[in-house]
């Protein structure tokens, strides 16, 4: 199967090439950190609210971020100069960005939520990232992630070609498929990230500012890959794409569809594959699921940006796992999910709060035994992997609550409470919760962080970590 794939690697690096052999002005875009600096990412998001600017997929390339912060130099101008002086280092020819060293004590093997796989327990985390811009379209990303549960992984190193209307990846490049900041039910950074071919636009298009992303993944392997009732060791692949659209300047809609698939030791054409991005019921024929061959998700997302009296960004999100009664406009195990997000609640502070529900079978699959899941985790919501057992997947409510207060020019207190209630369909769940305080600071004119972490999980287990970050 990976070889008929392949075929989709060489037409869009070729077509790719072709473009570039004509030439442009516009230029490849890099991308700036995703759920790694909450510092200054919590200052690009107050831009994106402000400015109405897209926000239904991350990273933000930092050519966007750069058009909407011009908008905002003469009403916001202590919020421009931070973000103005972050992004000169993105856009040096030659430049290392980002760097950051954790140090923690914990107890508990629950994931981190976001963090990539990374556990509770694990003492020592970082990250680098830096850049060579070659040309106008090409560009070399290098970046690398360690923690002690997942070892050393390139994250973030990958080569990007192209223009801003259509700009090709290739590597280790993240993804994040929704408007919600603490959660994200289709793709987010849960899980560890695996090689991927990218294509998408950094400018959007139109006067509707249409923006789509696509991209293919080998994900890790896995231990039991359902084959006529046999396990089978092996990757599972995976396609996931996005398309948005801004007719006005308060909303923006979007659909996102994850598909995964392969590992089964079957080889399927390049025409199977693209009809079945398109056609949900051509790898879900029949109930008996005797001509089923893969997973499937989709999501539709809606976020408003008003003004009542300061500016705030409400958010929607309506999806399935799979479909129902075998018609492709049917969706199965729904979710939904609504959100709030108040830049400015004072001069000081900021709050956000975000509701998830969903319903049974989410991130669970028969043909894969790990479900919807990369290297032990699960690639969407962090509340899909409070279960007892990986072949569960109860229905759940989540509950997150986001305050950040400025103390002063250097100094920022974070806040995030999370709540989740699994049904209890399968096993016996209670509440589970957390609560995690981070103070942020200056010192010797670099970021440094300190917090703790601290709640139960659904199986009553409680869990802690103390911890200490400096960000370069």
């Amino acid at each position: 199967m990976f070889s008929k794939v392949s075929h989709l690697r060489r037409y869009i690096l070729a077509g790719c090439l072709a473009l570039i052999s004509f030439g442009g002005v516009a230029q490849v875009s890099l991308y700036l950190p995703l759920n790694q600096n909450r510092i200054i990412e919590s200052d690009i998001e107050k831009l994106i609210t402000i400015t109405s600017a897209p926000g239904m997929k991350r990273p933000y390339p930092v050519t966007q971020v750069r058009h909407y912060a011009e908008m905002i130099t003469e009403v916001y101008p202590a919020l421009y100069k931070r973000i103005d002086s972050y992004l000169k280092r993105y856009e040096q020819n030659l430049a290392l960005t980002d760097a950051n060293l954790e140090l923690s004590v914990g107890n508990g093997e629950q994931s981190i939520a976001n963090a990539r796989g990374q556990k509770v327990e694990d003492n020592i985390q970082g990250s680098f990232r830096g850049h060579w811009r070659a040309t106008d379209w090409a560009a070399l990303s290098l970046g690398a992630h360690y923690t002690q549960a997942n070892q050393l992984n390139p994250t973030e190193t990958f080569v990007a070609l192209g223009f801003d209307w259509m700009q090709l990846d290739v590597g280790m490049r993240e993804h994040w498929y929704s408007p919600f900041n603490d959660s994200s039910m289709l793709m987010s950074t849960h899980a560890q990230v695996s090689p991927s071919i990218t294509l998408s636009n950094s400018k959007p298009l139109t006067s509707w500012r249409f923006q789509y992303e696509i991209f293919y993944s080998k994900l890790e392997e896995v231990d039991c890959i359902n084959v006529k009732g046999e396990c089978r060791k092996d990757r599972p692949e995976l396609i996931s794409y996005q398309i948005t659209a801004m007719p006005v300047d308060w909303w923006q809609i979007g659909f996102s569809r994850n598909f995964q698939y392969g590992g089964d030791g079957v080889n399927r054409s390049f025409g199977d594959i693209v009809e079945a991005l398109f056609c949900p019921t051509c790898v879900q024929h029949n109930e008996a699921g005797e001509d089923a061959w893969g997973n499937q998700q989709m999501a539709i997302h809606s976020r408003f940006n008003v003004d009542v009296g300061q500016p705030m960004s409400i958010y929607f999100e309506y999806g399935g796992e799979d479909i129902a009664i075998g018609r492709d406009n049917r969706l199965g195990n729904i979710t939904f999910g609504a959100g709030v997000y108040l830049p400015l609640l004072t001069e000081q502070s900021s709050l956000r709060l975000e509701w998830n529900s969903w319903q049974s079978q989410w991130y669970n699959h028969w043909m894969y035994r790990n479900g919807f899941t990369n290297n032990g985790n699960v690639m969407g919501h962090w509340g899909g992997g409070n279960r007892k057992d990986i072949n569960e997947a109860p229905g759940a409510h989540a509950f997150s609550f986001q305050y950040q207060y400025t103390l002063s020019n250097q100094e920022q207190l974070f806040s995030t409470l999370r709540f989740i209630k699994n049904e209890e369909h399968y096993s016996d769940y209670s509440l589970g919760y957390e609560l995690d305080m981070m103070y942020g600071f200056k010192l010797f004119g670099q970021n440094v962080t300190a917090g703790f972490l601290a709640g139960r999980d659904t199986s009553k287990d409680s869990y802690g970590r103390l911890y200490a970050q400096y960000h370069l």
